[in-house]
């Protein structure tokens, strides 16, 4: 699995957007779902997750307010999460 996100995280800036953010999101699932198997882990709650997600974008947007292309799709590239985790986080 190490070898796998290496990989990954070398060629992921050869990958369009809204894939580099597809893969990375599920890298996150991956890396989740692997060490809540661990005996010695307490897994991060989806909702925390979610939070810190959140937490991040509000920061990103801030940050780029003036910036005429800014937008979902854009949020999520840079962000390295899909479209569906930025709707998802706000969906409350």
């Amino acid at each position: 699995m190490i070898n796998m996100i290496r990989t990954l995280g070398a060629e992921i800036d050869t990958l369009e957007p809204a894939s580099a953010s597809a893969v990375a999101d599920g890298v996150n699932h991956i890396l989740l779902a692997g060490l809540s198997t661990l005996g010695c882990a307490t897994p991060l709650p989806e909702a925390r997750l979610m939070a810190l997600h959140r937490e991040q974008i509000k920061r990103y947007v801030r940050e780029h307010l003036r910036d005429p292309l800014l937008g979902v799709a854009r949020i999520a590239a840079d962000l390295r999460l899909s479209t569906s985790t930025l709707h998802r986080v706000f969906a409350d």
